[in-house]
């Protein structure tokens, strides 16, 4: 599916610097599409790098990808992990570094950070390890589009305060009324410049306009597994930072998303558990 752009639309996009790939992910992107990528060539591509190959570390080692052993090198890391699980966290693990703005998010990537821990928790709890890669970058992707508005406009940062209190489901469309686009078409044609996979774009452009989604057929399978992990882990996330919080959002689509999951009433509260039990146990690792 393509991220369908109005005439209108367009020309606050024209204003909006979406950030270019990191040096070292358009060269791990580049090998890994080869038929004989060269491991020292994304090695040292990734080495060079301090900040991501430290942050890369961070996240292999952690509790949702922890290994039996600790990882203490990129080579080791590509050695276990092979090349497109090391290509998804650093396609993760990049967007945060890549985008400047004066506004303080350290709350909105912790946010999306948990968001994307508990993707993998869920992943691992359903069996559906074959999405934790996708999924992982997914989390930390797909509200990318958000810090690049508010560096563009000045009133956005006051209008998603006041949409995460509210419903996503309904303010996506009241940000399109109000700002001629919206954080998610951003978020998509960002992942579109990255190389990002079909299906997490598609997940972006999608993500709040997922009533009734999962039964239509207008995506593919992939991308509605990936868009249903992600309201779930949103769900999540959001009791782990506030368990008083009132989830409109995850309300209006629960028997969707978990009937599309396979989730039944008895083993969602379990999920719950051990996801937030998990993403404790992230926060106390940091």
């Amino acid at each position: 599916m393509a991220v369908d752009i109005t005439p209108q639309e367009q020309a606050i996009l024209d204003k909006v610097e979406i950030p270019p790939r990191p040096k070292a992910l358009m060269t791990v992107n580049d090998e890994a599409k080869k038929d004989e990528p060269s491991f020292p060539t994304i090695v040292h591509a990734i080495a060079e790098d301090v900040s991501i190959s430290a942050t890369v570390l961070k996240v292999v080692n952690s509790p949702a990808f922890r290994r039996p052993n600790p990882i203490s090198s990129i080579d080791q890391a590509l050695n276990m992990l092979g090349i497109k699980r090391v290509l998804s966290i650093v396609n993760a693990v990049s967007v945060r570094g890549a985008i400047k703005t004066s506004v303080d998010l350290e709350d909105f990537w912790e946010y999306c950070s948990a968001v994307a821990h508990g993707c993998v928790l869920i992943c691992k709890q359903l069996k559906m390890q074959a999405y934790a890669d996708d999924a992982y970058t997914l989390g930390l992707f797909h509200a990318a589009g958000v810090p690049l508005l508010m560096s563009h406009f000045e009133d956005y940062a006051e209008f998603f305060t006041d949409a995460n209190v509210c419903n996503w489901n309904q303010m996506i469309n009241q940000e399109m009324d109000k700002f001629h686009t919206t954080h998610t078409t951003i978020g998509a044609l960002m992942a579109q410049d990255w190389s990002l996979p079909e299906s997490i774009v598609d997940s972006i452009y999608n993500v709040h306009y997922a009533d009734g989604i999962f039964a239509s057929g207008d995506l593919a399978e992939e991308t509605l597994k990936l868009i249903a992990l992600l309201k779930m882990a949103r769900h999540f996330a959001t009791l782990y930072q506030n368990p008083n919080a009132e989830d409109d959002e995850w309300s209006d689509l629960e028997g969707q998303v978990c009937e599309y999951l396979g989730v039944d009433d008895a083993s969602i509260d379990e999920l719950q558990e051990e996801v937030l039990a998990g993403l404790a146990e992230e926060a106390e690792s940091q």
